[in-house]
């Protein structure tokens, strides 16, 4: 098995904790996410390569840009949040999760770039990262 672990390009967004948590992240405030993804197969392709990195990042990074990048995230139940950025008409994604957690993201991107890379390549986890010391991975069981 063939495993490669590529970086995909970093964005900027807001989002705020809000269903069952009480602590300092439930006040709106912002992260520059760096997001990794690990991929597989079984052999590699006629030049030896399980995967080019650039098709990899091509495929995430236009989603990563287009969807997340200086955007708020947000989940259906906040509300008030999701009234403010329709009224004012921010840029701003819905993730249909229980809070946008890091976690959560993770699990959410899993999915999208599942759906995005061809497929022969396995995509084994997504590692979403909030700062350089504290991120989440997501693997599918």
């Amino acid at each position: 098995m063939y495993k490669l672990r590529v970086e995909l390009v970093g964005f900027s967004a807001a989002h705020r904790v809000v269903e069952a948590y009480h602590g300092k992240c439930n006040h709106l405030h912002g992260h520059y996410y760096s997001v990794w993804v690990t991929v597989s197969a079984k052999t590699l392709n006629p030049a030896g390569m399980l995967i080019d990195f650039s098709d990899v990042r091509g495929a995430c990074n236009q989603w990563l840009l287009q969807h997340f990048d200086h955007a708020t995230l947000v989940v259906p139940s906040d509300t008030a949040l999701l009234h403010f950025l329709r009224t004012d008409q921010q840029k701003h994604y819905v993730l249909d999760a229980v809070n946008t957690t890091a976690e959560c993201l993770a699990k959410h991107l899993f999915y999208i770039f599942e759906s995005l890379l061809p497929s022969d390549i396995t995509l084994n986890s997504v590692e979403v990262f909030e700062s350089p010391r504290a991120g989440a991975v997501f693997e599918k069981s």
